[in-house]
Formats: C-alpha cells, structure tokens, sequence
C-alpha cells in the first residue's frame, strides 16, 4: 500500500511537472512569434507593438504564476511524502472531468464524522454520483485523492 501511495505521489508531481514544461514551451513560442511580428514589421504601429508586447508579457506572467501556485502543494507532499489514510471512507465523485491538460474530477469523502472535499486526477473506471466504499489516502496539502482500495 505505501509503495503505491509513494508512486502515486511521485506520478502526480511529474504529471503537474509536464504541465508546466509544456505551459513554458508555449510562453516561448508566442514570444518568438511576438518577437518575429515586431521585427518584420507587421503592425503598422508602435502602440499595437506595446500592446502586443504587453499582452504576451502579462499572459505568460499569468501563466507561469497560476502554475507555480498549483504546483507548490503538490511540490510540498512530494517532498514530505505528506499523504494521509482513511479507511472504511465514502467516497462519491461529483461531476465530470474539468480543467486543461491535468483534468480532475471533484470528489467528496465523509469519514464518518467529517465531509472532506478533494480533487482526483480523472480516472475513467469510477463512476459519477455513486458511493464507493473503502480505504483511501490523500495528499495533505494539495487535497488530491491520489489511492483507494474499495470493497
């Protein structure tokens, strides 16, 4: 149990990893594209240049910092290992798939006295608005439901 919990641990940073890269690798090709419409000239104007510049800046300013404040918690459990187990925990997906590249469902836990709310890298075997039974373990910081075993 614990070696797939660390391995689970270990896929979801490089997942979020990869996601980055990629956001990256983005930022520098349109600067290299905004690099290349200003330089051939093909905005008539020096306020479209600075608008255009500016944009670009603050996009991937926008970017880079939306990703490093949903990397950081992750970051944190990978480095800890802070993951925490429940067992015998209700577990009910919420609704479909949301977000970009790492897409994640919503998911509810009540571990007999308490409703926790987590988020689950999208796993297509479960089914949505139904109660699983089961030991659990959840990342402490960034709240992501990373291994269960249900009955």
């Amino acid at each position: 149990m614990e070696a797939a919990i660390i391995e689970n641990i270990e896929k979801l940073y490089k997942s979020h990893m990869l996601t980055a890269i990629l956001y990256l690798v983005l930022i520098i090709i349109t600067a290299l594209v905004t690099v290349g419409v200003i330089k051939f000239k093909l905005l008539h104007s020096r306020w479209k240049n600075a608008g255009l510049s500016s944009l670009v800046a603050m996009a991937s300013i926008g970017l880079l910092v939306l990703q490093i404040v949903t990397i950081s918690p992750v970051y944190k459990d990978y480095k800890e290992q802070a993951y925490i187990v429940i067992e015998d925990a209700k577990v009910v997906m919420k609704e479909g798939a949301s977000g970009g590249l790492d897409s994640t469902n919503r998911v509810i836990i009540y571990d007999g006295e308490t409703e926790i709310e987590l988020k689950m890298q999208t796993d297509y075997g479960l089914v949505t608005e139904m109660e699983y039974v089961g030991n659990i373990a959840y990342l402490k910081h960034s709240n992501y439901l990373i291994w269960y075993e249900f009955d």
